[in-house]
């Protein structure tokens, strides 16, 4: 074996900081996680799950999800990535109300165009998939591989589409969309007895003997429904215990002088309700307002002994820019942050 002499350096990834454990503001986030990627089901968040997460590993194997989400869709992976990558704070508590088997949409013979040993499909976040070329069925690692979260198609330069210039292609894809008002809201069926939706808040402390401080609700808050729920539950959970709900105000509202206006005309005036307007930009990514306000309560108390006492006021928000839909670039000055019209909501500095 032959000593190397001399300076030698190498690099290594960046690992997660350890999540700064808390107690007093206990995230539980309702939404949408990409479960059906799981290949070990046993361990998934499946629809009504309650799920109590330390750190980023056990969330991955709980939801699904990575970093490089399309957080519009997949609400929970927004979460998990703000509480354990943005601002290293835990345990979260995860409720997914999404399923595979029901919330998903099947596409039959749609044709691939092939150019340089490569394809996409039209849609991503697939749970089947089955290639056909000349009405024989491709085999996924011998003749093409497939990435399932974002749909591209790599072909084999020696199998039956090496020569392909299409390929026909059926699959059923991840719908999160379909999942509706009244799901996230949830409640009791009379026949089965189980609850769903929000309303396993309460079987938090049961379960894990923790207390939910913070309600959240992303890709579903922005319908007042959803907000005024979040309140009620927020007010009592388990007849004894309170918290606070966060919610986000729609993307569709741009203008920041109507935004206590439609605050008002939808009755979101809940003590236990915070309202957010507009969303963050960080790394590319756009983030709900609610979600980063969840990371920063969490942290603040972090910073305080895990006793909940300071405003996360004028605290740091992890972002790089603000907008509402993604569209637009939001700059308010004093005058205008001051004004009446967003006063009673939490924004941006």
């Amino acid at each position: 074996m032959a000593f190397y002499h001399g300076v030698e350096v190498k690099q290594i990834p960046t690992s997660i900081i350890p999540a700064r454990q808390i107690s007093a503001s206990i995230p539980v986030f309702i939404g949408c996680a990409p479960i059906h990627r799981l290949s070990d089901q046993s361990r998934a968040a499946k629809n009504g799950d309650v799920i109590l997460c330390h750190n980023n590993a056990s969330a991955v194997k709980s939801l699904g999800y990575t970093q490089n989400d399309d957080f519009e869709k997949w609400g929970l992976s927004e979460a998990a990535y703000t509480m354990f990558v943005l601002y290293a704070c835990a345990p979260v508590v995860f409720i997914n109300v999404f399923d595979p088997e029901v919330h998903k949409k099947t596409i039959t013979a749609e044709l691939v165009t092939i150019k340089n040993l490569t394809a996409k499909l039209e849609n991503n976040d697939l749970i089947q998939c089955v290639l056909t070329f000349n009405d024989m069925e491709c085999t996924d690692g011998v003749d093409y591989s497939l990435n399932k979260i974002t749909g591209e198609i790599s072909i084999s330069n020696t199998g039956l589409l090496k020569n392909a210039t299409h390929v026909s292609a059926t699959y059923t894809y991840a719908a999160p969309e379909l999942v509706t008002v009244n799901e996230c809201i949830g409640g009791v069926d009379f026949n089965s007895g189980k609850t769903t939706g929000i309303q396993l808040v309460d079987l938090v402390f049961p379960k894990y003997r923790v207390l939910p401080g913070v309600i959240c609700a992303p890709g579903f808050s922005d319908n007042p429904s959803v907000a005024a729920i979040m309140a009620t539950k927020s007010s009592s959970i388990n007849g004894i215990f309170r918290a606070v709900a966060v919610a986000d105000l729609p993307k569709t509202l741009t203008d920041y002088s109507r935004v206590t206006e439609y605050k008002t005309q939808n009755n979101l005036v809940q003590a236990d309700l915070i309202v957010c307007w507009p969303r963050a930009v960080f790394n590319g990514q756009i983030m709900r307002l609610s979600t980063l306000t969840a990371g920063v309560i969490a942290h603040t108390d972090a910073d305080h002994d895990d006793v909940p006492y300071a405003s996360p006021s004028n605290k740091l928000l992890q972002m790089q820019a603000a907008t509402t839909n993604g569209d637009d670039s939001i700059w308010l000055g004093l005058d205008e942050r001051s004004e009446e019209h967003i006063q009673t909501v939490l924004s941006l500095p």
